[in-house]
Order: C-alpha cells, then sequence, then structure tokens
C-alpha cells in the first residue's frame, strides 16, 4: 500500500480526481466542508443551494446546523457539530476547548500504557484501556499535567516538572474511552507518522470527572482538525 509522500511524490503537478460522496443535507444546504471548498474555488454555494431547491423542491433553510439542545437537570445544552465539522465562519455558542495562544493545561493520572501492535485505530482503544486496568493500582498512577499545544500534546510530571511523553498530533492515530469506565481516556500513538508507523502504543489516563475527560478528548480531536494535512 502507498504510503501519502509517495503519492505525493507521484502525483505532484497532476490535477486531483475525486467523488462527492456527500454533497448536500435533506434542507438542501450544501455539507459544509464542501461548501468551504467550493468558496475557495470561486464558487458560491449559495447559489448552488438555489439551483437544488428549484430542481429538487427541497425547502431551503438558512441553518446549516439546527439549533437542537437537550435537557441536563435544568439546564439546556446546546447539541452542537464535533469540533471535526465545525468551520472558521460557525457561529457557535460554545466555551472554546483551548485558550487563545491555543494550548489547554489539564491535571490528570497517568495510568500506564500497553503495545497495541501494528494496528492503531480506534477499534483497539477499549481493550487497550482495559488492559492496562487490568494491570495498574492506585500506587502505580501518576499525576501529570496533560497540556494540548498547537501541533502535540505534552505528559509533564507534576513533582519534578519532567516530560513523560510527547507526541504529535501526526503521531496519534485515535483516541478515546470505554462506555463503562468514562473517567478513564486514552491515546494511541506510532513511533513516527501514523501513516508509517509500524508500532503502535495505548496510553491510559484518568482525568477527575466524565466531562473532564470529555473535554480532553474533544481537544485532541480539535488537534487532529488543526494538522489534517500535516505530512
Amino acid at each position: 500500500m502507498l504510503k501519502i509522500p509517495e503519492l505525493l511524490k507521484q502525483n505532484q503537478g497532476w490535477p486531483i480526481y475525486l467523488a462527492v460522496v456527500k454533497c448536500q443535507f435533506l434542507s438542501g444546504v450544501v455539507f459544509p466542508p464542501i461548501a468551504q471548498r467550493l468558496r475557495i474555488l470561486g464558487i458560491d454555494p449559495t447559489k448552488l443551494e438555489a439551483n437544488m431547491h428549484n430542481v429538487e423542491g427541497v425547502h431551503h433553510t438558512q441553518h446549516r446546523f439546527p439549533p437542537v439542545s437537550v435537557e441536563s437537570g435544568t439546564v439546556a445544552i446546546p447539541r452542537l457539530p464535533p469540533p471535526h465539522a465545525q468551520l472558521p465562519d460557525d457561529d457557535l455558542e460554545q466555551v472554546p476547548v483551548n485558550s487563545p495562544d491555543g494550548k489547554a493545561n489539564y491535571l490528570v493520572k497517568y495510568v500506564g500504557r500497553v503495545d497495541v501492535g501494528e494496528y492503531g485505530g480506534v477499534a483497539v482503544i477499549e481493550n487497550g484501556i482495559q488492559e492496562v486496568l487490568r494491570n495498574a493500582s492506585d500506587i502505580e498512577k501518576q499525576e501529570v499535567y496533560f497540556e494540548l499545544g498547537e501541533t502535540d500534546v505534552t505528559v509533564t510530571l507534576k513533582n519534578s516538572c519532567k516530560v513523560l511523553l510527547k507526541h504529535s498530533y501526526t503521531e496519534i492515530s485515535s483516541c478515546g474511552r470505554r462506555v463503562d469506565s468514562v473517567d478513564f481516556f486514552a491515546y494511541i500513538a506510532g513511533e513516527t507518522s501514523c501513516s508509517l508507523a509500524k508500532k503502535f502504543v495505548c496510553y491510559v489516563f484518568e482525568a477527575s470527572c466524565d466531562e473532564e475527560s470529555k473535554t480532553i478528548l474533544c481537544a485532541i480531536a480539535q488537534g487532529f482538525g488543526r494538522t489534517h494535512w500535516f505530512v
């Protein structure tokens, strides 16, 4: 199977052919990632939406993401699109995961690591967490600062400030958590860029609560989006 650098080298200077598998929502609105590309090409997505409306008789709406909300106690929480689906021009009311300097820092516990072999996909996250928890104890857990930067993740020991782990988002192949242990989260990283890596390791952490665990995973997902085109 060809790797990304090889594909880039072989096809440099040639046009890119692609097939659009998702053009629009049922409302007639152009799928946001496609709309962003159309604007770059100088094509107005709204004109396409109008044409689709005339041809298919689809009701056009100005909202790309309907304001659906769910109740949490007495507070209504808006259901927003996931970070990787949010575009710069989306007007979404939410608390940003990262600070203005692009960093987010959390005090968590490092539980341990386990080798997962040559495959680092999200399918091995659950087993990876389970394997680490089976062999870990509260005494072995280390308090660390989990810092999410603009292009990488850095894990530093709280007591000594020693850098324990450091991975760029291009080295991280997946992240997630188990539904039966939501305070625990993990990411899988290779020894180099995940498209080239042959050995993957699952790193497991314990957050202070379910919400913090979810926030950290969302921040990692945002990192994936920022470094999407890095090679």
